[in-house]
């Protein structure tokens, strides 16, 4: 198996909170930028226009994203954060593109950040970081519908108590959810049919942002983070704040191929 890893340097205003591959097509991408959707062959260097999400609303830009079997893109949008973590609540919606169509489907949110589908594509997670809520939907892969939301997991009950927010999640082969835990230091396991927290694992920084498995058979885990929002004091006791941390040998967690934006 061949692997190899590509470097890519934007330069722009503002921020680009996603890069998705695209299936079929090994040169292009689909990147967020403020409130954009766009799609960059990263061999010709061209930038193509997507889709716009919320442009009337010049106080929030888009956030986390990834996509269903389906080859949607589902998205957040968050209030511009005064400062790391701290922006205005209820301000965000979560969006689905298919193709150059753009759907709404969940209002008042705070931070959306992490989503994750179960391996028979029939239910979506979905975190709302700042009230700290991981939730659970019905959800129609042919339709891109969701319905029913509950809650799986919430992060001010005590079984979480010095862990932070959730941030990033990802889903292993037994449907098992493992998150991220912006200013938590760690990464935990979650079974979504009881809400109980399974395992911890510790990360050497505070402000854990996102993950996802890979390798060639998907046992290896990777852990990114974040050294903005870290006092100073604390940026000096943790050196590898804002570093990409790989987690290998996990007892019995295989995870899932990401799936890809569809053109």
């Amino acid at each position: 198996m061949s692997v190899s890893c590509i470097w890519l340097q934007v330069r722009t205003e503002g921020t680009i909170p996603f890069a998705i591959p695209v299936a079929n097509h090994n040169n292009k991408i689909v990147l967020g930028h403020n409130h954009y959707v766009k799609l960059t062959d990263m061999k010709k260097k061209h930038e193509e226009l997507i889709a716009m999400v919320e442009t009337e609303n010049a106080d929030t830009r888009l956030n986390d994203a990834k996509c269903d079997a389906a080859g949607r893109l589902w998205t957040g949008t968050v209030a511009t954060e005064k400062e790391p973590a701290n922006v205005e609540t209820e301000q965000g919606s979560v969006y689905s593109v298919e193709k150059k169509h753009v759907r709404k489907h969940i209002e008042r949110v705070t931070l959306p950040n992490g989503i994750a589908w179960s391996a028979d594509n029939k239910k979506m997670y979905f975190v709302d970081s700042i009230p700290g809520k991981l939730y659970v939907y019905n959800f129609d892969l042919a339709k891109g519908d969701i319905s029913n939301q509950k809650v799986v997991a919430d992060f001010n009950h005590p079984n979480f108590a010095d862990l932070g927010y959730p941030d990033g999640i990802t889903i292993d082969q037994t449907d098992k959810l493992w998150i991220a835990c912006y200013n938590g230091g760690h990464v935990v396991k979650v079974d979504p049919a009881t809400g109980s927290l399974v395992q911890k694992i510790k990360i050497p920084t505070q402000l854990v942002t996102s993950l996802c498995f890979g390798g060639p058979r998907y046992e290896d885990m990777y852990v990114t983070s974040a050294f903005i929002g870290l006092p100073r004091d604390q940026l000096q006791s943790q050196p590898d704040a804002g570093a990409v941390f790989k987690i290998s040998g996990i007892p019995g967690v295989k995870g899932l191929p990401a799936n890809c934006f569809t053109i």
